[in-house]
């Protein structure tokens, strides 16, 4: 193989390179070797997102190399120690976790943007996380892979004496508007440019990082916004030196880079502050406000608009009838610095005072599920007094499936209309409402909430992370403004007299064994219908302990982790059911199960059981974003029924034998001591 020499510390760079590093900057650029186009690259990045689908991680054992180009930088702090490729035909993506913190080095100048790359797979380790792949050297407890370090870089990342420089690199570069990426999955992890896009009001003038207004990880958020109102957050980190003292504007443009999604919110990751290319006149836009006429009567910031809504939300949502608005709450019923504020509500009436320090991190207030609601709403509001410091309120509106659209107040002080922003929660900035009375109106167009009486609904949020941060709020009328309001709700499914009570004897067993995905009365023919990684040791065989005297499942002690204790396959599976259910009894003192349900496509719907109470007889548990273990488990002896409703993902699951169809598991450093009995369609 004919093996060229190719400098990298290109003229162009020497200057700037020299110019903006510190005194005890490494100067020296490694020489990185060229190979010709004579390496066999017999695998594409494209078939890797198939052979690891979502969430899907592992090592890779074949003596196989891709080839893709270049496309991230390093060169402004915002990519740190992560370098994206895409295939060179169609652009799917890679992320290469690198460590190359040694002195100062960074991979931009070893392989900069266009530069066509062989990735060396054998003994790499790989994981699919929300559309992109990412690929290192190892992995930690969870699959995700580590770094890559030293000498291992050189030997696995294979610089090609081919490059695209130019016009021959716009091909990469895809110029998209927010309405394109919405719309297009395909675009996730891909170099963009996007069009016709400005900062949101509340984004300016604030700078792009802020070690004090950041998310989980470590990341500032800042949202920008086209005339349609849809939105992007972009994303900068403590490393981004592009970026860390400057502020945003209020011009219009366009912005480049990586464009990724965390469950559904759009990120966006720009590479230098040359991608930011903001210099066109400001535009209004859909939910922006109106600065040139705060006086207009028809703004909705007009004070005499405040009063309450048509109807009650849900049943004690004028906390009039506190009683009725704790019934309405699911097992963790009100957190602080939440509390009754009798009297002082709007016009005299009882509230909801939410005061005190914040939390220690971001928090539920309350969460209101298994009520019926409004059908064919558009407006859902309600009003509110006071001030917060430092921090602010997030609400999630709940769709039948689990998912849920973020209401966002962020700063605030006089009423206004609020648009979802697809899921994320973001509680930067004060609320002061000057003593008077505002309301916050959330607009319910587009959005289908939960109209099915089972579930969530509603959950109010506060943020924390800060000791310094304070609230002193009253909150009254949670109401619908439109729609066609009904009367009642579920039924309660603690009630201690129901008839269908299994208690400590007989429960309701089919007596189709085809049907059964885990039968533990044959442990035999359970265990060998199990995947690869089989069942934890502290889940044992309960011989004579399943109702009506069958066998059952014991879990006795703590996990180590968030475990899989078993999947089960799919094996005959019949169609068209609705649910998939099972029984429990027992105790678990800190965490709660979460159920996986696998889909055609090797995915998965999770479901995670928010707890059992004593008197519980039957819970039923709609699909999740994610895994949690939220929640305690005391049956009280008896047996309680879990019923996972299928009809919440279209009753879509796995029927080819052989493949995962069914997981549970358990949250870590909960004292477990659990009977699990068959797990059955219905």
């Amino acid at each position: 193989m004919k093996k060229l020499q190719k400098s990298i510390l290109y003229l162009a760079f020497a200057g700037l390179i020299f110019a903006g590093c510190a005194k005890n900057d490494d100067f020296s650029v490694p020489s990185v070797e060229c190979v010709d186009t004579d390496l066999n690259a017999n695998q594409s990045i494209t078939k890797l997102h198939e052979l690891y689908p979502e969430k899907q991680a592992g090592a890779y054992e074949g003596d196989d190399t891709v080839v893709g180009v270049v496309v991230s930088s390093d060169k402004g702090g915002n990519f740190y120690q992560g370098m994206v490729i895409v295939d060179e035909e169609t652009q799917k993506p890679l992320t290469i976790s690198l460590d190359v913190t040694s002195g100062t080095r960074k991979y931009y100048s070893e392989y900069p943007v266009g530069s066509r790359v062989y990735i060396k797979l054998k003994g790499t380790n790989l994981q699919n996380y929300f559309g992109t792949i990412s690929l290192g050297k190892g992995a930690d407890s969870k699959g995700r892979p580590n770094r890559i370090v030293g000498a291992d870089i050189a030997k696995i990342i294979k610089l090609s004496c081919k490059s695209y420089v130019g016009e021959a690199f716009e091909k990469y570069n895809n110029q998209v508007s927010l309405t394109d990426i919405k719309g297009d999955e395909s675009l996730i992890g891909k170099l963009v440019t996007i069009n016709g896009i400005q900062f949101a009001d509340d984004a300016l003038n604030k700078p792009y990082y802020d070690k004090d207004d950041v998310d989980g990880g470590k990341q500032t958020l800042r949202k920008m916004v086209d005339k349609d109102g849809n939105e992007v957050f972009i994303r900068t980190g403590q490393y981004s030196n592009d970026f860390n003292t400057l502020t945003t504007t209020d011009k219009s443009g366009s912005v480049t880079g990586i464009i990724t999604k965390y469950q559904s919110t759009l990120q966006f990751y720009p590479r230098t502050i040359e991608d930011i290319k903001l210099t066109e006149a400001r535009f209004e836009y859909n939910g922006g406000g109106d600065p040139t006429d705060p006086t207009d009567p028809t703004d909705p910031t007009d004070p005499t608009d405040v009063k309450p809504g048509k109807f009650e939300a849900f049943p004690g949502s004028d906390f009039n009838n506190w009683d009725l608005f704790l019934g309405s709450l699911n097992n963790f019923g009100l957190t602080e610095p939440a509390h009754q504020a009798k009297g002082l509500g709007f016009d005299g009436s009882d509230a909801l005072a939410i005061q005190g320090p914040a939390p220690e991190k971001n928090g539920y207030i309350f969460t209101v599920e298994n009520v019926k609601v409004a059908t064919d709403a558009t407006k859902l509001s309600f009003l509110m007094k006071g001030t917060s410091v430092k921090k602010s309120l997030s609400i999630n509106v709940y769709d039948a499936q689990g998912g849920f659209k973020a209401y966002n107040l962020e700063e605030l002080s006089t009423s206004k209309v609020l648009s979802h922003n697809e899921g994320s929660n973001l509680y930067n900035g004060n609320i002061d409402t000057k003593g008077e009375w505002i309301k916050v109106t959330l607009d319910l167009i587009g959005v289908d909430y939960n109209k099915t009486g089972s579930g969530n609904f509603i959950a109010f949020k506060v943020g924390g992370k800060d000791a310094t941060a304070t609230f002193d709020l009253v909150i009254d009328a949670i109401r619908f403004e439109d729609g066609t309001p009904v009367d009642g709700g579920t039924t309660d499914p603690t009630d201690p007299t129901d008839p269908t009570d299994p208690g400590t004897g007989d429960v309701s067993l089919p007596a189709d064994k085809s049907v059964y995905i885990s039968d533990f009365s044959d442990w035999s023919a359970f265990i060998g219908n199990l995947s690869s990684h089989g069942i934890k040791a502290y889940a044992t065989e309960a011989a004579g302990q399943g109702p009506n005297g069958t066998t059952a499942m014991s879990i006795t002690g703590v996990a180590s982790g968030n475990d899989y204790v078993f999947t089960s396959l799919a094996k005959d599976a019949p169609a068209g059911k609705t649910k998939i259910s099972f029984y429990v009894k027992g105790t678990s003192d800190s965490k709660s199960l979460s159920l996986n349900v696998y889909k055609k496509d090797g995915k998965y719907n999770a479901f995670n059981l928010p707890g059992i109470n004593v008197g519980e007889t039957e819970v039923i548990v709609q699909r999740a974003s994610n895994n949690q273990y939220n929640g305690t488990i005391d049956t009280g002896g008896k047996w309680v029924k879990v019923i996972l409703d299928l009809s919440s993902v279209k009753n879509e699951y796995q029927e080819v034998n052989g493949e995962s169809l069914f997981s549970l598991k358990v949250g870590k450093e909960s004292n477990m001591n659990l009977l699990i009995s068959s797990v059955f369609f219905e």
